[in-house]
């Protein structure tokens, strides 16, 4: 992904071994370790961590790794699709299974469809409505 300059000029703002430290917790390394990466005592690397600066850099870097993750994730989709219709074809049991407890069937109950009555959930809505009302003229602001 490319960045503006404004991005490029706030990464500019980090200094070499922040910018090391910063790739060493990205890449999952533990605070310990990526300070003694790059040569400063743990403490100063947790100062670096909440500097406004660094978060930024930190958030902005993740942001990317998520982005590139769910593009990667969606190009397979197809693919793993494909992949649980042949053992389920097969006869895969623990992949019937696992389809079935990701759709919400092994919990108990079919999942719920809503009502389909438009005047019927309009009636419902406004008793909720009601009620939340109530609760709240009596003192219960936590009612959902």
């Amino acid at each position: 992904m490319q960045q503006n300059e404004t991005e490029q000029d706030n990464l500019r703002q980090l200094s070499p071994k922040q910018e090391k430290a910063l790739q060493s917790l990205l890449l999952g390394d533990s605070a310990t370790d990526a300070a003694a990466a790059v040569g400063v005592h743990r403490t100063t690397l947790h100062r670096w961590q909440q500097d406004p600066t660094f978060q930024a850099a930190m958030n902005r870097e993740r942001l990317d790794l998520r982005s590139s993750a769910n593009a990667r994730l969606q190009n397979m989709q197809e693919k793993a699709i494909e992949v649980v219709d042949k053992a389920l074809d097969g006869g895969d049991v623990r992949s019937a299974l696992s389809v079935l407890r990701g759709l919400g069937f092994l919990a108990g109950d079919v999942p719920k469809v809503g009502l389909t009555d438009p005047t019927r959930l309009r009636n419902q809505q406004e008793a909720q409505e009601k009620d939340r009302k109530l609760w709240e003229d009596i003192g219960y602001s936590s009612f959902s």
